[in-house]
């Protein structure tokens, strides 16, 4: 038998996990930044004019905006070895992406037939917050 999601149950859902794939948009802008300070910022001596300057920052951005969370980390992992603390958080990088990619593409379909029911919802396989696994959230 289905018994509907409350108002307020279908809020809490929906508002954590918002909450959390928000979170792992943080992230992935976070190592877009640390790419850019890491590997383009050395390339400004190059630029010879503000515009030069200000397309090869815009080709950056937009260029890493286009590529998965995994390939980002892939990029920031190249740089490990300057940086004791960036290289002490690739592993839980790892874990981020992962838990990100499972969010995105898995949570919804893998979890759906436990709203169903008050039983499912309550179940302890079932998790009144999709993102409190993550290493990003705050639930």
């Amino acid at each position: 038998m289905i018994d509907e999601l409350t108002d307020d149950e279908a809020k809490e859902l929906y508002a954590h996990f918002g909450r959390a794939f928000y979170h792992s948009n943080v992230l992935e802008h976070g190592v877009v930044n640390a790419i850019y300070v890491l590997d383009v910022l050395k390339k400004r001596e190059g630029a010879e004019t503000r515009d030069e300057w200000e397309a090869l920052a815009d080709k950056h951005f937009i260029g890493s905006f286009a590529k998965t969370l995994g390939r980002l980390k892939n990029e920031l992992t190249q740089h490990r070895e300057r940086s004791l603390t960036l290289a002490s958080i690739i592993t839980d990088l790892g874990k981020c992406v992962k838990e990100r990619n499972f969010l995105a593409h898995h949570f919804w379909r893998e979890h759906a037939t436990h709203w169903f029911t008050r039983k499912g919802r309550e179940s302890s396989n079932c998790s009144p917050c999709p993102g409190e696994r993550l290493p990003w959230s705050f639930g």
